[in-house]
């Protein structure tokens, strides 16, 4: 997925509130978004794997411009919650940029009959 299409699937669940450049849902309700696994992203031609980065400045920034129209306009983006999954032997390891925004948790893997009680 690329950083454009990742912002478009986000930016349509979300509402504009009454402050011009504020997006999020609806009312004291809570968006959640799940990435499944977060080094699935290829990296481009200059090593960068942007919807990852994407994310960071969403985490760092509050938000990111949009890319819709030819001026720059901030969007900031509010009641957000990030859950990123990923595997626990993968041999690419986010930086330190991503990874201070994120509480890690680990889990170890059940056998089937285990996860079908849960």
């Amino acid at each position: 997925m690329k950083a454009s299409q990742l912002q478009f699937r986000f930016e349509n669940k979300l509402n504009q509130r009454i402050r011009a450049r504020t997006y999020g849902p609806s009312e004291s309700s809570w968006v959640i978004m799940l990435l499944d696994d977060i080094h699935m992203p290829e990296s481009d031609q200059y090593n960068v794997k942007s919807p990852i980065e994407l994310m960071r400045q969403l985490l760092d920034y509050g938000g990111w411009y949009d890319t819709k129209i030819n001026e720059l306009k901030f969007k900031l983006y509010s009641n957000l919650t990030i859950i990123a999954t990923c595997e626990a032997n993968s041999k690419q390891n986010l930086s330190l940029r991503q990874t201070r925004h994120f509480n890690t948790l680990r889990m170890n893997t059940y056998d089937k009959e285990t996860t079908v009680k849960l």
